[in-house]
């Protein structure tokens, strides 16, 4: 009969709707899974770029790289990250190693530039050498706060969603919104902290 048909077809539907929600639900759970790893690895490196901000006023750290032909610089100091590129002919090239500078040595090589916009700048230039070709140097800034907030995104971006998500939980299993006390058997005020739920508070004025 068409009514039976019918409920048959819409039966039907549903049960494809729920396999389909089930084949996606492991996907979910990787991004879910993937997306609090990027949280945590960004909240951990929001912490090092503050606390290398703040040594970065005492003395300057620098990871440095040479060749024969060519030499690398990251350093951190006086507030922003700079990468260093330089072009000049060595006989004794180092291995990566770590080195560090005290700020005054810093502080006048940071001064002696030109401010570039909101803390970023790039600079290029040539310094002529009295036994070899002239070295040419190429430097990019990128200024801490600019990291710190970049790397903030994610961990904030996990935070609101974990806490919207709480509060889609506590409204469908009774729960307070705010501190997920049990309020099944107080359902018009939390005992906890005081919240009125939703449904039994005020209208808005």
């Amino acid at each position: 009969m068409p009514g039976m048909r019918d409920g048959s077809a819409e039966e039907g539907n549903a049960a494809k709707l729920n396999r389909g929600a089930i084949e996606l639900l492991p996907m979910r759970r990787l991004r879910r899974w993937l997306f609090t790893l990027l949280a945590g690895v960004s909240l951990i490196l929001c912490m090092a770029t503050l606390v290398l901000w703040v040594r970065g006023y005492i003395v300057s750290d620098i990871l440095n790289y040479q060749t024969h032909t060519w030499a690398f610089d990251l350093r951190s100091g006086i507030g922003e990250l700079t990468a260093t590129l330089d072009t000049m002919r060595r006989d004794d090239p180092f291995p990566l190693r770590w080195l560090h500078d005290d700020y005054s040595a810093q502080r006048r090589e940071r001064w002696s530039r030109p401010v570039g916009v909101l803390g970023f700048h790039i600079d290029q230039s040539v310094t002529p050498m009295p036994a070899s070709p002239a070295m040419t140097s190429y430097q990019i800034g990128v200024p801490d706060w600019f990291q710190a907030a970049l790397f903030s995104i994610a961990p904030a971006v996990w935070f609101i969603r974990r806490r919207l998500a709480r509060k889609r939980e506590g409204k469908g299993n009774g729960l307070c919104v705010i501190c997920g006390y049990d309020l099944r058997a107080t359902p018009d005020r939390c005992p906890e902290c005081g919240t009125i739920p939703p449904m039994k508070g005020l209208p808005p004025d």
